[in-house]
């Protein structure tokens, strides 16, 4: 579930502190991602790395699909699991 309060809360202090985009984003426990209008990844926080098991240097450059298909099989397989054990 998305914390919506946290994201509200991230963005309004990246719109008054822009320059404090970094620190922002590596403090929050939400997992942060940016990418630019194509979908390259131009940065992210720890959160977002230690929840994908990359390092910084695999993803900046890359399209965001390296990992939303392969990690889309992942979420859909949890799903499966937590519905069975919630049934």
């Amino acid at each position: 579930m998305m914390d919506l309060l946290e994201s509200e809360r991230i963005k309004k202090a990246v719109d008054a502190n822009p320059e404090d985009f970094e620190r922002i984003i590596e403090d929050t426990k939400l997992c942060v991602c940016v990418t630019d209008e194509h979908g390259i990844y131009v940065g992210m926080n720890q959160n977002y790395l230690d929840l994908l098991g990359y390092k910084r240097e695999e993803m900046i450059g890359k399209s965001f699909l390296m990992v939303v298909l392969k990690n889309t099989k992942k979420i859909c397989k949890s799903f499966t699991m937590i519905s069975l054990i919630v049934r």
